[in-house]
């Protein structure tokens, strides 16, 4: 079965996201990788049309670590895509 064009491009980005992690972060992950918390955590997990810094599939949580990396960013797109995040089922935090 063949991936489309835009989610190969898409997993290679989250791929790519992955090696440049921002100290804040690897600090994070290093806090919630495992199942220490009780939950599975990802990290820059696509979903959607979207990347997820870090999202548990379980309990339909996504983490934002804003920082330097987010700051191109228009306030329109982050509104449009807590909107669409939300309206699929998950819970944003930043």
């Amino acid at each position: 079965m063949s991936v489309p064009m835009a989610k190969r491009r898409q997993l290679e980005y989250a791929r790519q996201m992955r090696r440049q992690s921002t100290r804040a972060e690897i600090y994070f992950w290093q806090h919630v990788r495992g199942r220490e918390l009780g939950v599975r955590f990802r990290r820059q997990h696509p979903i959607g049309p979207y990347i997820a810094d870090f999202a548990c599939l379980s309990k339909k949580l996504i983490v934002e670590i804003d920082g330097d990396s987010h700051d191109y960013r228009s306030d329109t797109y982050a509104r449009r895509r807590q909107q669409w995040l939300e309206t699929h089922g998950w819970t944003v935090l930043h």
